[in-house]
């Protein structure tokens, strides 16, 4: 299936919204929906893989227990199901070797860049109440950046650095001193992530940061993932400087709310037919998936294992 580069996109005027994807059928909604905004149709332009879908579509805390085999497996699932971009989340990238190898793993899967957060230690979710997070040196993040540039065989595959210093506390400026550093080692993008409810130094750090980017030799898009601040509009990210939007876990939070009403109506009426109301039918299903003209599955490669 050919794809569209992600770097191809970007003279597009307005956001580029990414919409996170677990499995092959979720890829493939996320891949086929529109909507008519003002007379125009809209869909999303790219595809997100976080480590928290994953783990959750297979019933596992989000704390880096699922294997990158089994990760991969899924990359394959999602691709087969579009032909848009995907975004990969990395976690930290783990050993210098092992992001090397992944880089290269990746972009023969057709994946069209990877997402690097620099945090280290214990793998805790980003957006967990209470959860004590901790940075890794920036210097050593930076050589891990600029690792992961080398390694890659086409300049088409992004790098993006996940700056995590609103997450953990460190404000606004430390986030800008990382991004500057991660700039000048030639990252692709900086994804600024954040769990304010009203995205105050989240709107701070996208101010401040064209100043950074203006100098750098790759140019760097700003990335974002509203999940907290999820009343903010991608129209009104776009114009406070955020090029990707990431829409990074509804897809999953809704399989699981919808399986779950599903479930308990089925216990509290002794029978399905409440269930049935609010879902596809099987024949609704199976005529979908049947129009698809789907490429044969294929192993990961060998090069991941």
């Amino acid at each position: 299936m050919t794809r569209t580069p992600l770097k191809d996109l970007f003279h597009d005027a307005g956001p580029l919204r990414f919409m996170q994807a677990h499995d092959g059928l979720s890829a493939l909604i996320a891949d086929e929906a529109c909507a008519m905004v003002d007379g125009q149709a809209v869909e999303f332009d790219g595809l997100w893989l976080s480590s928290f879908a994953d783990s959750t579509a297979r019933g596992l805390p989000d704390r880096s227990v699922v294997n990158i085999e089994s990760r991969l497996a899924t990359v394959a699932d999602v691709l087969r199901m579009t032909h848009k971009p995907v975004l990969f989340d990395g976690e930290n990238g783990g050993a210098i070797s092992d992001l090397c190898a992944l880089v290269r793993c990746l972009e023969d899967l057709g994946v069209a860049g990877v997402v690097l957060e620099d945090k280290v230690g214990p793998k805790l979710n980003s957006l967990l109440p209470d959860a004590t997070h901790f940075l890794d040196d920036p210097a050593c993040f930076a050589t891990k950046i600029l690792e992961a540039c080398g390694a890659r065989r086409w300049p088409e595959f992004a790098i993006v650095a996940r700056i995590e210093s609103l997450i953990a506390g460190a404000g606004v400026e430390d986030a800008l001193r990382r991004a500057a550093m991660y700039v000048e080692a030639g990252v692709d993008g900086i994804l600024i992530h954040s769990k304010e409810e009203v995205p105050t130094d989240l709107f701070a750090f996208a101010a401040a940061f064209p100043a950074i980017a203006s100098g750098a030799v790759v140019p760097s898009f700003l990335a974002c993932v509203p999940t907290t601040y999820c009343q903010v509009t991608d129209a009104e990210l776009h114009r406070r400087g955020f090029k990707v939007v990431i829409h990074g876990n509804q897809m999953i939070r809704t399989a699981y709310s919808a399986m779950l009403t599903s479930a308990r109506s089925v216990l509290a009426h002794d029978r399905s037919l409440e269930a049935d109301s609010a879902t596809a039918s099987v024949m609704t299903i199976s005529e979908h998936l049947a129009r698809r003209d789907l490429p044969v599955p294929t192993s990961v490669p060998e090069a991941a294992l």
